[in-house]
């Protein structure tokens, strides 16, 4: 009896009735996401870091030679105020 496959993501067994193939190698289908966003991935969209980590299209160009993200200042400052209207908002609530 040959070994069950393992996810390349998560590590685990990978049985047949939740098994989908791309690179290769074996995932969960629930795994087929991208790291950053956790958006269901296609296979004719999706990108892989040298890491093994997938990633969207969007995502993956955002990528530098470290295999971080790099976003703008602009989104940066975007997701600080979202962040800070929230811990405000959750402040005054309490």
């Amino acid at each position: 009896m040959r070994p069950q496959p393992k996810c390349a993501l998560c590590q685990t067994t990978v049985y047949r009735a939740e098994q989908f193939g791309c690179f290769g190698v074996q995932y969960h289908v629930n795994c087929f996401r991208c790291t950053v966003c956790r958006q269901a991935l296609r296979v004719e969209r999706v990108h892989r870091a040298k890491d093994g980590q997938l990633y969207c299209h969007v995502h993956f160009k955002l990528l530098d030679d470290e295999g971080r993200i790099q976003l703008d200042k602009s989104v940066e400052e975007n997701n600080n105020m979202d962040a800070m209207n929230m811990d405000i908002t959750e402040r005054s609530q309490a």
